[in-house]
């Protein structure tokens, strides 16, 4: 079903009751400037001008993460993080909030939240991302969008329960940052990742692929699983589930990492 929020209000759950008077009463409470987004932390992909939008979320209590690999260590110690962008990317910080099963915000969430005075209903400002690259055609949204709803759009998925959750990795490349980015969206999808440089034979034979920088001399070698790039990634996030590999002369499109 692409229009996931359809399916959701059909509910009639004590759990949705709830979240109705919940959001109800978060709206009827006003908050002082300096507290509608207390504990909160963002990552900004693509957002212009970036300058007046970390100023926007400074002067409401939340804090601006520079990296992914910042937000992971965040991640992992319980923080609150959401990922502000324009549109559709596939940059690494639109792919860090899909790993974590939510979709990314419009940069409207902000003003909404100042002009209310209250932390809004994130779910009107989210950007659709149900569509897997190299396809012109706009798919429907990824089933899970309707637990995104459900978790009203700013908790994350549980880790056990994320898109890579049991799957073990290699991650080879030469740039220092490619492997330090992609082990840390792989890590929050819920995947363990090894270096391909530094493989046990138990190890290596545990392993779901190997995933590769695109220009990549060495590619290892004597593995018996497969070697991909970072594009397949990519699209297992943007589908929200883990999709065949694809044939070797199809190629990915890896852009806006």
């Amino acid at each position: 079903n692409s229009n996931g929020s359809r399916r959701i209000h059909t509910k009639k759950s004590p759990r949705k009751r709830q979240k109705q008077e919940r959001i109800q009463a978060t709206t009827n409470q006003k908050l002082p400037k300096s507290e509608i987004l207390k504990d909160y932390y963002f990552l900004l992909s693509k957002v212009k001008p970036a300058d007046a939008v970390v100023k926007k979320i400074e002067s409401m209590g939340g804090s601006v993460v520079e990296t992914v690999v910042q937000a992971r260590k965040i991640s992992k110690s319980g923080g609150k993080i959401l990922v502000i962008s324009d549109k559709p990317r596939t940059t690494k910080k639109f792919l860090f909030s899909l790993a974590r099963g939510l979709a990314p915000l419009k940069k409207k969430f902000l003003d909404a939240c100042l002009h209310q005075s209250v932390f809004v209903d994130v779910l009107p400002y989210t950007i659709n991302f149900g569509i897997p690259q190299n396809q012109e055609k706009c798919l429907p949204m990824p089933e899970k969008w309707v637990p995104l709803l459900d978790r009203d759009g700013v908790h994350p998925e549980v880790e056990h329960s994320r898109i890579f959750s049991g799957f073990n990795f290699g991650v080879a490349g030469d740039s220092k940052p490619f492997l330090d980015n992609v082990t840390a969206i792989i890590q929050e999808s819920g995947g363990r990742v090894y270096s391909a440089s530094k493989l046990s034979k138990s190890v290596a034979a545990k392993l779901h692929c190997v995933i590769c920088q695109r220009d990549l001399e060495r590619v290892p070698k004597g593995l018996e699983c497969e070697i991909v790039v970072f594009g397949w990634v990519v699209e297992c996030l943007q589908s929200q589930e883990v999709v065949p590999f694809r044939h070797p002369d199809d190629a990915y499109d890896f852009t806006d990492f």
